[in-house]
């Protein structure tokens, strides 16, 4: 914690464990946290003045998201039911489960949304609502064959709203939608028209609007669609979008390694109801925007820079977490205006004293069609004039993501073993509207890849520094895939490594958990209709083009790029005795290099700058 004026910063939690998404009470007097106690998040309170952290819940599998209720008095929460639909506590739960464990049983799927990465098998178990008080009584707020997300209270007690798929075809599909419970007639409406993916509701101070953010799933963007601010009367039922006349989205879109159990952040009410606080990312910087009622707008947070969560107190003043690419993130404070700005943390500061990072410099250029597009390039550490030097390539996943102006700890790293770093922003990311983020559909291979590679172009002009002949090439996800795509048409890369990667695009519409909600949309096409293309687009129908040595480095637990595409690739490349080697771990997920356990993730970065060495 620390004080309003950054003079007193007190750690409050310490130990072995991770403690994520802190939460104030509502008098500001108690702070709420999730532990990973026993293997599962619980909600913990702690005094700042003393005393050590109590645990409040005991949930059979945890809690994953929760908020405080507005008197102070509990908390509204997320938890994974049993498969009877109802919220126990672990003590409700045999000890001995090697009997009755559902992972010794021969499973039984009938839904095409039956597991998720980092969660697994759903195994017909459902996320519902409940409230968690002070004393450890557990009251179930939903019910049904549903899942149930992101939930808020009205200040004034009487509404709940959360994000919930309630449609028939809700395991068939990905959409969700805002849904309003009246806690005094117990009755149940849904406030959005079940036409896209809509979360992250709150109420306004006064109780009579709620605010949400989400997009349409409609044509021609489909799932591209910019997430916007949402405004709903509850008096009238009125639904209305607030900020259809902004081209960007409402939300993080920044990528990152560096940051952890940061929860997505919800719109923000001014005290006087008449306007909302949102992030927006734009051209690589996260900030802060109010928004009135009528939809118009001023920047309050801005720089170059990612603002990853905020609040607003009653008499204007907002606290933020922001980092910059050579800070990690540090808390600043500022009035609504946006002036007035000061930082209240250092935590970083005497790590930061004792070592030397590279400043990116901004490189916009244009592509072979005329788009202009972002990139980013870090010097080596103590760059020498007359001196060349290598230059790693890196490729951010999505392809609705972008990089920007945060602090990215594997380019550093990078930049002090010797590397150039070069980052780009190619058509197909976010943070440059509407027409740009949907530049790509239909088309992967092919815009994106001669974005990429004008980038390495232009980088190259502009800096002597760069040696042209030790290029390597990195990304993960979808920028894993542009890896494979990239080796199988260019021999201009001493070394690539591809992470978490995709390299059969027909197959994979079966094997992966969610790939089967937008590739009809990024395909044009279902796979059956057109397997020419799909497979026409996978680097493996392109593998006997490659000549680049490859580093494949695969999750084991991925379920969003199975491992099983890592295996088609490293064989493929092994019978064609290509040089290759792959690198598996055990346990992890698709977000290892985010959020996997840190000896794995040294370890990883250990593979990737030995890969580096030994060939650029």
């Amino acid at each position: 914690t620390a004080t309003s004026t950054g003079s007193t910063q007190t750690l409050l939690t310490r130990g072995n464990g991770k403690d994520i998404s802190p939460r104030w009470s509502p008098e500001g007097t108690s702070l709420a946290f999730l532990r990973d106690h026993e293997a599962k998040n619980q909600i913990f309170t702690i005094d700042p003045e003393a005393g050590e952290a109590q645990r409040v819940t005991d949930l059979a599998d945890g809690v994953s998201e929760f908020e405080w209720t507005s008197s102070g008095r509990g908390f509204l929460f997320v938890a994974r039911a049993s498969d009877d639909h109802r919220l126990k506590h672990a003590s409700d739960v045999a000890d001995d489960k090697s009997e009755n464990d559902p992972s010794n049983e021969p499973r039984r799927i009938t839904t095409l949304a039956h597991r998720m990465d980092g969660v697994g098998y759903r195994d017909g178990r459902r996320n519902h609502l409940g409230v968690a008080l002070l004393s450890g009584r557990i009251i179930q707020m939903t019910s049904g064959d549903y899942d149930h997300a992101q939930a808020a209270l009205s200040p004034c007690r009487r509404y709940l709203a959360f994000a919930s798929n309630q449609s028939g075809e809700r395991d068939n599909e990905r959409l969700t939608d805002i849904w309003l419970m009246d806690l005094d007639t117990d009755t149940l409406r849904r406030i959005t028209n079940h036409d896209g993916v809509y979360g992250l509701p709150i109420f306004s101070p006064d109780s009579s609007k709620l605010a949400f953010v989400g997009h349409r799933v409609e044509a021609p963007y489909g799932p591209t669609n910019l997430d916007r601010v949402w405004i709903a009367d509850l008096t009238s039922g009125r639904v209305e979008v607030l900020t259809e006349s902004i081209d960007r989205e409402m939300s993080n879109t920044c990528s990152g390694d560096s940051s952890y159990g940061v929860p997505a952040q919800r719109p923000v009410w001014s005290s006087d109801s008449a306007s909302i606080y949102s992030l927006m990312s734009d051209h690589g910087n996260v900030g802060i925007i109010r928004i009135g009622s009528t939809g118009s707008w001023e920047q309050v947070v801005d720089g170059d820079r990612e603002v990853m969560t905020f609040s607003a107190s009653s008499d204007g003043q907002i606290a933020f977490a922001a980092s910059d690419p050579v800070t990690p993130a540090e808390v600043f404070i500022t009035e609504n205006k946006g002036d007035q700005e000061r930082q209240l943390s250092t935590h970083n500061a005497a790590l930061l004293e004792q070592l030397s990072l590279s400043a990116p410099t901004r490189l916009e250029y244009q592509t072979l069609d005329g788009a202009s597009v972002d990139a980013w390039v870090l010097e080596p550490i103590d760059r020498r004039d007359g001196v060349r030097y290598p230059l790693v390539l890196e490729i951010h996943g999505g392809p609705h993501a972008m990089y920007g102006n945060t602090f990215f700890h594997e380019f550093q790293l990078l930049a002090a073993q010797g590397y150039g770093v070069l980052y780009t922003n190619p058509r197909g990311s976010t943070g440059y509207g509407q027409e740009f983020v949907s530049a790509a559909m239909g088309d992967w291979g092919g815009t994106d890849y001669q974005d990429v590679m004008a980038g390495l172009d232009a980088a190259l002009d502009e800096f002597d520094w760069i040696d042209p002949n030790r290029l390597g090439v990195t990304g993960g996800s979808y920028g894993g895939y542009l890896v494979n795509w990239i080796v199988t048409q260019t021999d201009r890369f001493a070394a690539a490594i591809t992470q978490r990667s995709t390299c059969n695009r027909k197959n994979l519409f079966g094997s992966s958990d969610m790939v089967w909600t937008y590739s009809e949309w990024e395909f044009r096409s279902l796979p059956w209709d057109d397997p020419d293309f799909y497979y026409d687009r996978s680097p493996l129908a392109h593998v006997a083009s490659v000549k680049t040595p490859i580093l494949i480095m695969h999750s084991e637990n991925d379920l969003r790029c199975p491992v099983e595409q890592g295996e088609q690739w490293y064989t493929a490349l092994k019978r064609l005795n290509r040089e290759t080697e792959f690198v598996r771990f055990p346990g992890e997920s698709h977000n290892l290099s985010r959020s996997g356990r840190p000896d794995r993730r040294l370890e990883r970065l250990r593979w990737m700058t030995d890969w580096f060495r030994r060939h650029v």
